[in-house]
C-alpha cells in the first residue's frame, strides 16, 4: 500500500481489521458473505470491518458491528491480534474482541445474505477461514468466555 495521509508523514504500511466475536447464550454470531464480495466470497465470517483513516480501534468496532447487524454494545474485551495480506490492500493487521453485552435484533446490511447464532458443533458445515474457525472454537470451548 502506498497511500499518504499528507506530503509531510509516511506512508501507510498496513491497514487495520476490527472483528467481533458476539456471543449469546453460548453461541456465536456468523454472518455469511455476499458471494460477490472479494475476500472470502460465499463464506460465513464475524461482524467487523477496516478501521477508517484516524479511527480507534473501539469506535471502528461499534461502527463495523452496527453497519452491518445493527446491534450495539457497552463492551469489548481484546483477545486476539493477527495478519494477512490481500491482493487489494496488502498487509492487514487484525484485531479480535469478544463481546457478551450486544442488545437489538439482527438486521443485516446489503453485504451479507445470512446469519445464524451457532454453537461450536455446528462450525463443520461451514465454509470459514481456518484461522476463523479455530478461534470460534477456542473462544466458544472456555467457559470463562463465554
Amino acid at each position: 500500500m502506498s497511500q499518504t495521509t499528507n506530503s509531510t508523514t509516511a506512508p501507510l504500511t498496513h491497514g487495520i481489521v476490527v472483528k467481533a466475536h458476539i456471543i449469546r447464550e453460548g453461541h456465536v454470531l456468523l454472518i455469511k458473505r455476499q458471494e460477490t464480495d472479494t475476500e472470502y466470497g460465499g463464506h460465513w465470517d464475524i461482524p467487523g470491518g477496516r478501521l477508517h483513516l484516524g479511527e480507534g480501534a473501539t469506535n471502528g468496532l461499534a461502527r463495523e458491528v452496527r453497519e452491518e447487524t445493527t446491534l450495539t454494545f457497552t463492551r469489548a474485551k481484546p483477545l486476539t491480534v493477527w495478519d494477512y495480506r490481500t491482493p487489494d490492500a496488502g498487509l492487514m493487521q487484525g484485531l479480535s474482541f469478544l463481546i457478551k453485552d450486544a442488545v437489538g435484533d439482527v438486521q443485516l446490511s446489503q453485504e451479507h445474505t445470512h446469519f445464524e447464532w451457532l454453537g461450536a458443533d455446528a462450525l463443520d458445515s461451514l465454509p470459514l477461514a481456518p484461522n476463523l474457525r479455530r478461534e470460534i472454537e477456542w473462544i466458544l470451548g472456555k467457559e470463562n468466555l463465554v
